[in-house]
């Protein structure tokens, strides 16, 4: 029989950490949302500026969130919509 404050040789392993990529073109923007996530959560931040470096990153790293800067985008979008 094992005492009771014995660790059990079947305890789990923690979860794995979480890895959040974010795309996001304004520096300042996407240090301020880094830090957010590093301060709030316990996970991996990555930080890119465009969707290039972000597509090579998954090349090797499979993040559980991505977060792209939208209105950025949407921005750009017009303006070559506009053209």
């Amino acid at each position: 029989m094992q005492a009771p404050d014995a660790p059990s040789s079947q305890e789990e392993d923690p979860p794995p950490i979480k890895t959040i990529l974010i795309i996001e073109d304004d520096p300042d923007i996407g240090e301020i949302l880094v830090q957010f996530f590093k301060d709030e959560f316990p996970c991996q931040v990555i930080l890119v500026g465009d969707g290039f470096a972000a597509l090579k990153i998954t090349r090797t790293l499979v993040p559980d969130v991505i977060l792209l800067g939208i209105v950025n985008l949407t921005r750009k979008m017009k303006n070559i919509a506009e053209l």
